[in-house]
């Protein structure tokens, strides 16, 4: 299943108006790095002149062992990065270091004199987004009282606002939702953490399916529930 995190990104000071240019540019075969991070530029591809993505590549050391002995290669990591038009930008979910590269990354080249950062979500967030699904298909609790398990989850194929689960834990502190939201053609079933991730859970998605329903979760849902902000790198800009 796709899982993102979303960035809050300046759309006025974004540098995405030659993008194809850019992206060729930041070709990761031009990189003079031993182990080689850049884009992939065959993987561009785009709904419109502002909603946009392509494949951060890394490069990585590989050992392994054979009859031979042991040996050491190079492998390709691949990282999507979905300019989804608007204010926001998505990256694949990934561990902090990549992700902190990813962010650097977009930061200099398309975003410059910005530090990025991964949107974080809230309880009140997702509250608000559980006040506004349709239905609620799985939660994941932490109940305040000492009598109760730290962690409990309850799920539910239709409703967990039908359930007698929901009725007794409905007001303590979430940790994780994943419910129903609905979408211009169809409902799609997206789940949502406090650490920002945002999990796709249709798995035929196409990619720019997955970039629409990822517009519709930044535009539609997101931005109405936060508060977004920008921190300036230190090096300044506009």
């Amino acid at each position: 299943m796709p899982s993102y995190k979303l960035i809050p990104t300046p759309n006025k000071d974004a540098k995405t108006e030659n993008h194809e240019k850019l992206v060729e540019e930041l070709s990761a075969r031009e990189s003079h790095q031993e182990f080689r991070r850049g884009t992939i530029p065959e993987t561009l591809n785009g709904l419109n002149g502002e909603v946009f993505w392509f494949d951060y590549a890394i490069e990585r050391e590989f050992e392994y062992e054979t009859l031979d002995g042991e040996h050491e290669t190079k492998i390709l990591e691949k990282h999507p990065v979905i300019f989804l038009g608007g204010d926001w930008v998505a990256i694949g979910n990934c561990n902090k270091e990549v992700e902190q590269e990813i962010l650097d990354f977009v930061g200099n080249h398309f975003v410059p004199g910005y530090s990025l950062e991964v949107q974080e979500l809230e309880e009140s967030t997702l509250r608000q987004i559980i006040k506004e699904a349709p239905e609620i298909v799985k939660a994941d609790l932490n109940p305040s009282k000492e009598s109760e398990p730290e962690k409990i989850s309850g799920k539910d194929r239709r409703s967990l606002r039908a359930t007698d689960f929901w009725q007794r834990y409905e007001g303590e502190p979430v940790e994780k939702i994943k419910v129903k939201l609905p979408n211009e053609e169809e409902e799609v079933t997206v789940g949502f953490d406090k650490h920002g991730i945002v999990i796709l859970y249709e798995r035929s998605l196409e990619i720019d399916e997955q970039v629409e329903a990822l517009q519709h979760v930044a535009n539609n849902i997101i931005s109405e529930f936060v508060d977004q902000q920008y921190q300036k790198s230190l090096s300044g800009g506009s």
